[in-house]
């Protein structure tokens, strides 16, 4: 997210995909702060479907302390029952971070339902 120098900026970038209705999906974020110029400077939500998945995230924190360290989440999702899925970053502000968020790389893998014989 880049909100271009604004820091009133309030809004989410947001990716639709098509997916197999009638299975889960493991969903597989990727992220690396490498943006930030210090510690505890990029704070932002994760969201799927409109649903939060996360909200606060500081990968520095998770990251024990160091900047550009690779930083992975996995959710496995309910049954669809759409064939669309919408994964979303976007600022969280409420401590005063300047608005941003970021979203390095993701995987959407479709789980076998069917019961081995």
């Amino acid at each position: 997210m880049n909100s271009a120098g604004d820091p009133n900026s309030n809004f989410n970038v947001t990716w639709e995909f098509d997916i197999s209705v009638g299975f889960q999906h493991l969903v597989r974020f990727h992220f690396c702060d490498i943006v930030s110029k210090a510690l505890n400077q990029l704070y932002f939500n994760v969201y799927l479907d409109s649903s939060a998945v996360v909200n606060d995230l500081d990968l520095s924190t998770l990251s024990f302390n160091v900047l550009g360290a690779p930083y992975y989440l996995d959710l496995v999702t309910s049954i669809s029952t759409s064939n669309k899925m919408r994964v979303s970053v976007g600022p969280y502000t409420a401590n005063g971070a300047y608005p941003n968020a970021i979203l390095n790389g993701l995987e959407i893998m479709k789980l076998n339902n069917s019961v081995a014989a």
